[in-house]
């Protein structure tokens, strides 16, 4: 057993390998126009790795998603639908 291990309990060693697998899990995202594209890779630089496909979709960390959200850049993830919550 290694000191990083006596450290922590299996639990929390659980628990951050899902935490670091879900910034590590890759989405494809597309962007509805050129110009929002733009804008999205250039909030992005820097902050997240991610690769441009030939398609012209992206693929990106899931945790990018919520900051584009934060940032209200559009965005769809093909083949999946999404469920818009309305409060109110």
């Amino acid at each position: 057993m290694t000191l990083d291990q006596a450290r922590f309990s299996g639990r929390q060693i659980l628990a951050f390998h899902e935490i670091e697998s879900y910034y590590h899990a890759m989405v494809t995202i597309t962007f509805p126009d050129r110009e929002t594209e733009k804008r999205a890779l250039a909030f992005m630089l820097g902050r997240f790795s991610g690769r441009v496909l030939r398609s012209g979709e992206h693929l990106v960390p899931v945790a990018a998603l919520e900051a584009l959200a934060d940032q209200n850049i559009p965005f769809s993830v093909p083949g999946r639908e999404m469920q818009i919550l309305n409060e109110g």
